[in-house]
């Protein structure tokens, strides 16, 4: 949610957990308006015990909602 609340579209956040020796990047791509509110697309990747996956991500966020929602497109 940190990279959907402060990143700029093609800014790179990095997060990692040393206890479990987890890792992953998150990257918005595009913002739009959608509704009373907007959208973000994510380009998103982790990486388990030497294992990635990546994956393209959209959640929205609405005037007198609370939080973004992650929607199926």
């Amino acid at each position: 949610f940190y990279a959907l609340n402060n990143a700029d579209n093609g800014e790179v956040v990095e997060w990692f957990n040393v206890k479990n020796n987890t890792q992953g990047k998150v990257k918005p791509v595009q913002t739009y308006p959608q509704g009373s509110g907007y959208c973000r697309t994510l380009f998103s990747s982790i990486s388990v015990k030497n294992k990635s996956r990546t994956f393209t991500e959209t959640a929205c966020i609405e005037g007198g909602h609370e939080g973004w929602r992650f929607i199926r497109k």
